[in-house]
């Protein structure tokens, strides 16, 4: 949530910085004048740098919609399924990114066999993002393999034994493995005062909650003291 609300506001700041600072030295009766040239005198005029400002801007905008959505999203763990399912899926992402970067390599070497071996052949395979394209065809079972195997039989049922046993088997079902074990992780070691703490930490501002949280021991160590 910190990390959304930093996004939010950086994206606010730039958006409106950005406008006021490129977008405010004329109106816009005065960049239609300019582009039409209705006085004869400028001959045309090019506004490809307005329009890639503005699509920056766009993007901008999009990612803070982004950000916005996910902070509106955490406001469902109010309920206790979506609570746990948000931790349960909080908690298996670290994991999973490690279990990722350890296929990386070889995803990467399947997608670049692909593009040196069919590029010059076919079209699909000619550039690195197309092959990466295809090998996700290939994962949705939609490729067509018959042509690949045309071109090289040896070196496509290689490739094809390797992306399938490596991403489709071990990479996806992994990632169910941690879904599931996280989720019981987290059904073993939440408790119903945990989630009451969370929920007052969420509706109580971070001062007044220091504070409670710094009067407890205090209480407790008097309790001891006076037992």
């Amino acid at each position: 949530n910190g990390i959304c609300d930093v996004g939010i506001v950086a994206c606010i700041l730039v958006v409106v910085i950005w406008r006021a600072v490129g977008f405010t030295t004329g109106t816009t009766k005065d960049y239609m004048e300019e582009v039409a040239d209705v006085y004869g005198t400028q001959g045309f005029t090019s506004m490809m740098g307005t329009a890639r400002a503005y699509c920056q801007i766009f993007s901008v905008e999009g990612l803070l919609m982004l950000l916005i959505c996910n902070r509106l999203i955490s406001f469902c763990r109010l309920n206790s399924t979506v609570y746990t399912l948000w931790h349960t899926l909080g908690k298996a992402t670290l994991p999973f990114f490690y279990f990722v970067l350890m296929f990386l390599p070889t995803f990467t070497g399947c997608v670049l066999i692909t593009n040196r071996m069919y590029g010059a052949y076919l079209e699909e395979y000619s550039t690195v993002p197309g092959a990466l394209l295809q090998l996700y065809q290939l994962l949705e079972g939609e490729l067509d393999v018959q042509r690949l195997l045309k071109l090289d039989v040896a070196w496509t049922i290689v490739v094809l034994l390797l992306f399938y046993i490596a991403i489709r088997f071990l990479l996806l079902n992994a990632f169910v493995a941690i879904v599931v074990d996280s989720y019981y992780a987290v059904k073993l070691t939440s408790t119903r005062a945990e989630k009451w703490n969370g929920l007052a930490r969420w509706v109580l501002p971070s001062m007044v909650w220091n504070g409670i949280q710094s009067l407890k021991p205090a209480s407790q160590d008097a309790s001891t003291s006076a037992a």
